[in-house]
């Protein structure tokens, strides 16, 4: 029992000590760390933040709809649904922006060496470091995400309501 607590400290030492190291030596962001950021997040198949994005809004635009028209015909949740993940698919798929917001976040926490091992199966003591910062990660991505999303709204609205009107449904 003693020894799995010493050997948990030491472990977790080691992973933190580890991941200061790679921060403060961290390179430059280049085209080359650019290409392997954008290989890691096709590896982990990151675009189907996509479908997170979309089920956030899909969600909240439902609420509002049911409320300001409870009988509103069933065929304007399946334009919603369309339209929104039209929307999220041309901006993180796309135009990269999934890449681009990742880029300054992946710089911060690891290097071109670390991104290259990561791709070499996660197996090395540097895919161990990425398990460690990738809940800093996938959380820093998530809030430039949240960021990223905010006037998405507006332009939502616009091409729902034109295909409402398009397909003559009440919503008002």
């Amino acid at each position: 029992m003693k020894n799995m607590r010493m050997q948990t400290i030491l472990t977790f030492t080691s992973l933190l000590l580890l991941s200061l190291t790679s921060i403060s030596f961290a390179d430059e962001l280049t085209a080359k760390k650019k290409a392997l950021i954008d290989e890691i997040l096709s590896i982990t198949r990151a675009s189907k933040m996509g479908d997170v994005f979309s089920s956030f809004f899909v969600q909240r635009m439902s609420v509002a709809l049911k409320q300001s028209k409870p009988d509103i015909d069933a065929r304007a949740f399946e334009i919603l649904q369309e339209e929104v993940d039209a929307v999220i698919k041309k901006g993180l798929v796309d135009e990269k922006a999934l890449n681009k917001m990742s880029y300054p976040i992946y710089q911060k926490h690891l290097d071109s060496s670390d991104l290259s091992e990561l791709i070499r199966f996660y197996k090395t003591p540097v895919g161990k470091k990425f398990l460690f910062v990738m809940p800093m990660i996938t959380q820093e991505v998530m809030q430039a995400g949240q960021i990223w999303g905010q006037p998405l709204g507006p332009i939502i609205q616009k091409r729902v309501i034109e295909r409402f009107e398009k397909e003559k449904i009440v919503y008002k």
